[in-house]
């Protein structure tokens, strides 16, 4: 029995030698893989959608092993280098799905990397031992199977231990803090990573930034009023125990405008995170914040537009008790054509009350305001 403990921890350890060895000669230590341009996992998720007709968000995710808000980042990469495009269908429920293509760039893309692979193994097994060809496939395809059917979803309440650098001990936690009101930067770093984001999303523009920092320029004037709020999550710097103006940085921001929609009626907007914090349930703090606030005003309801691509987002406001009304039509000159925009609602119960959000994941969201009656847009996200 000892003997054969001792051999599993050897065939361990040589796995694990080859396997960093693959990793490492593959390339997936660096930023961009066989010379694509692209992340490892867009350039996984292109071979998908272009060699192996996996075209649905549902499907990738299951194929790529990947959560719903990593897929949504790696769709944006592809879409913003032009490799792929989407359109709409109807499935048999009635719902409206997302179905992904390669472009013509997106298979000159295909070509590349595939001749940049086949030409990596043939090399490989030139300088292999003779008939070695037929072992390695076996040996690569006995294991992957083997990983497969060993795989298990990573515990949440499982953590590393504390990162060491060399000399200088554990390296300290950032922590988060939710805060109400004005800050120096709210509205510049809320305009950032809307830009930042669905500027690569929707491959929106200048008239696309303009409009943006003309609504969130106007709310942000008018925040003084007591029946207009916003929230930011702050990144506070090791061993800073108070949200500070100059040590902590905004990552997260959430506003609800009181004015705009009409007298009883709140507009959520502005609810964004940034790429580095999702996955800590910063967006349901957020959203709890929000929520709290409308019931403290006493609102009638809250209305709030997004994009029907963000279907984490979606579900985070029908948690919150949001119903969906319907589509809307958004200027393609400033939106773009990607956008497939949609409006919620939240009305009061006649008890009074709102439910507070309990879903844990995380996402970006487009809201916007609505027109003015020349039809030009009036306040934006």
């Amino acid at each position: 029995m000892p003997s054969a403990t001792r051999d599993t921890a050897d065939l361990v350890s040589h796995l694990r030698d080859a396997s960093r060895k693959l990793v490492r000669e593959w390339g997936f230590l660096q930023r961009t893989l066989a010379g694509s341009g692209l992340s490892p996992a867009a350039l996984h998720c292109l071979i998908e959608i272009g060699d192996f007709g996996v075209r649905t968000s549902p499907r990738l995710r299951q194929v790529l092993k990947v959560q719903e808000s990593e897929l949504e980042h790696t769709i944006a990469e592809l879409q913003h280098s032009g490799d792929i495009e989407n359109h709409w269908q109807e499935t048999e429920s009635g719902d409206s799905e997302r179905v992904f293509c390669p472009t013509e760039r997106g298979l000159q893309t295909l070509r590349a990397i595939n001749a940049y692979a086949r030409d990596q193994a043939r090399r490989a097994l030139a300088v292999a031992p003779p008939n070695a060809g037929d072992k390695i496939i076996e040996a690569f395809t006995t294991y992957a199977s083997a990983l497969q059917s060993a795989r298990q979803e990573p515990a949440r309440d499982r953590s590393l231990p504390p990162r060491q650098e060399h000399g200088h001990g554990p390296v300290p936690e950032l922590t988060f803090t939710v805060v109400s009101g004005y800050r120096h930067g709210i509205l510049a770093r809320c305009l950032e990573m809307h830009i930042g984001y669905y500027g690569c999303v929707a491959k929106c523009g200048a008239p696309f930034e303009a409009a943006l920092a003309r609504g969130f320029g106007d709310l942000c004037r008018r925040i003084s009023n007591p029946m207009n709020e916003v929230w930011a999550v702050l990144e506070r710097a090791p061993g800073d125990a108070v949200p500070s103006q100059g040590e902590s940085r905004i990552v997260g921001t959430i506003w609800i405008d009181g004015e705009d929609l009409g007298e009883g009626v709140g507009h959520l907007r502005g609810f964004i995170l940034d790429d580095s914090v999702r996955g800590r349930g910063l967006g349901r703090k957020l959203m709890d914040e929000a929520m709290a606030f409308v019931d403290k005003v006493g609102f009638k309801e809250v209305r709030l537009r997004t994009a029907r691509q963000l279907t984490v987002a979606r579900r985070m406001y029908e948690k919150a008790g949001f119903i969906e009304v319907g589509d809307v039509q958004e200027d393609p000159v400033v939106f773009g054509t990607e956008l497939l925009m949609m409006e919620y609602v939240w009305k009061r119960r006649n008890s009074g009350g709102s439910e507070p959000v309990s879903e844990t994941s995380l996402s970006l969201s487009v809201e916007m305001a609505g027109k003015d009656a020349d039809g030009t847009v009036a306040s934006v996200m």
